[in-house]
């Protein structure tokens, strides 16, 4: 049951994901465990929910975690509340401590296996060659079946500033050409999608609303936040927090190992024994010390 003296973890999946997903239900099981209670935040449109507003994920968005983060402080006004993101998820946490700045509710938050300058890290040759095609694969199927309706299942024909979810998409969309080989990447996709969609003038504007390393973002952040990061992470390049690193904000934390991968750091010779222990640990050991400083009792 619920224990009001123990952290509520606030968890963001990755990218096309959701509340079912291998890593999310392993920190929950463990977090539990611990007596933790955890809420995923699943984002709009995925994970098998319906989109009811008629806008689509986006990964400049942060009012989604600010309003889920005010509704469990409401409801638990005396608990501490620790964000946890994984991929895509770490990359919105992040954004969102430094958009909410000193209005952040957030005990401390870990960011896993993201990137706070999102430019740097989409323009990584490797990246794009071998791992986007495949996740830019999945957001075609995912988010562009909810934007044109081609999915009966899926929510269509929600009002978005007088018009349907279907017309946006055929008037600042072309679907067929989003569809096609050409869109290959991420950011090519989010250059045919996302910036016109969203009327960004151009796809770096979009990656700077996205990104904690951009307009002075990094230096509002006013709770701890731990940046976990894999040097040979094959999707989330390091270079993508070398700016902020420089900073060397007091509420900005690193702990950056030579191996690990995306959402990895498998351990021992049964590594599906341990599975996701690893980050488990980073992020109890971390918001522990963080919330035992806070008391007075570290």
């Amino acid at each position: 049951g619920f224990d009001p003296t123990m952290p509520i973890a606030l968890v963001l999946h990755g990218l096309n994901g959701g509340s079912a997903e291998s890593y999310v239900l392993d920190f929950v099981h463990t977090s539990t465990q611990r007596k933790w209670t955890c809420v995923v935040l699943i984002a709009r449109g995925l994970g098998g929910v319906a989109l009811q507003s008629g806008l689509p994920f986006t990964g400049a968005r942060t009012t989604d975690v600010a309003a889920c983060i005010d509704v469990i402080a409401q409801a638990a006004p005396t608990t501490p509340i620790v964000g946890v993101g994984f991929s895509m998820g770490a990359i919105v946490l992040a954004n969102y401590c430094g958009v909410s700045g000193d209005a952040n509710k957030l005990s401390c938050a870990i960011s896993i296996s993201g990137c706070y300058d999102v430019t740097t890290g989409a323009n990584v040759s490797y990246m794009k060659r071998v791992w986007h095609p495949w996740l830019t694969l999945e957001l075609k199927r995912t988010f562009l079946r909810i934007l044109t309706g081609s999915d009966s299942s899926a929510a269509v024909d929600f009002q978005c500033h007088g018009s349907s979810t279907t017309q946006m998409a055929s008037q600042l969309i072309d679907v067929d050409v989003v569809l096609s080989a050409v869109v290959k990447t991420i950011r090519d996709f989010d250059y045919k999608v996302i910036v016109p969609l969203y009327g960004y003038p151009t796809i770096d504007k979009y990656y700077a609303d996205m990104s904690l390393a951009s307009h002075g973002k990094a230096s509002r952040v006013s709770t701890p936040l731990l940046a976990l990061h894999a040097c040979d992470d094959p999707i989330a390049d390091s270079d993508a927090y070398a700016s902020v690193m420089a900073a060397a904000h007091p509420n900005l934390w690193f702990l950056i190992t030579r191996r690990g991968g995306h959402v990895g750091w498998s351990r021992g010779w049964l590594p599906t024994r341990h599975r996701w222990s690893f980050i488990h640990q980073v992020v109890h050991d971390f918001s522990n010390a963080v919330l035992a400083e806070a008391a007075g009792s570290f």
